[in-house]
């Protein structure tokens, strides 16, 4: 100790008891980074909702588009028969027997048939991504089903089919003899 003793005292005081402000210092950080922990936390959640209402939205409009390509390809394949009564005709023969068609008009019908399963075909691809709806692919393996029970396309399936996607051919035959029954 000094003469007075005082400042002995007080050193040691400073030493081994934490100053008032020091404390409320660290309190006030301890409170700031609770509140940024919190902050940060609703960030992130705040993210995770908007990204879900994102991909909700996104999802939706993938699958509008499938729902319009699928009209789009049946509205196409209709209007090409009402606007060319000649293809009309080829199909219509063809359908039901293609023996009666010349040779022409039987690369035609089997032009026509290609075309069809091809926009079946990415349809089928579409709904299988989970782009188009169920309901609108059973429609449209419905029609499927209808256009293989004409015998013309009966007889041109086994050299379509080959030229197809195997899941597509599969899935087509499995529908279209479970239809049958």
């Amino acid at each position: 100790m000094t003469q007075s003793g005082h400042s002995i005292w007080r050193r040691d005081t400073l030493k081994h008891s934490p100053q008032p402000e020091i404390l409320g210092e660290s309190m006030k950080i301890e409170r700031l980074r609770m509140l940024f922990e919190v902050v940060g936390l609703l960030a992130v959640v705040s993210s995770i909702v908007f990204l879900t209402l994102e991909v909700r939205q996104n999802t939706q409009t993938m699958q509008a588009a499938g729902i319009q390509d699928a009209t789009n390809i049946a509205r196409q394949q209709l209007l090409l028969l009402v606007a060319d009564s000649e293809v009309h005709r080829i199909e219509m023969l063809g359908h039901e027997n293609p023996d009666q068609l010349t040779p022409e008009e039987l690369r035609r019908y089997v032009y026509l048939n290609r075309s069809f399963w091809l926009g079946m075909q990415g349809l089928f691809r579409q709904w299988q991504l989970g782009v188009l709806p169920d309901a609108e692919w059973n429609v449209m393996s419905g029609v499927i089903c209808r256009e293989l029970a004409n015998p013309g396309v009966q007889s041109n399936w086994p050299s379509q089919r080959n030229r197809l996607i195997l899941e597509f051919v599969e899935t087509v035959d499995a529908r279209c003899a479970d239809s049958s029954d």
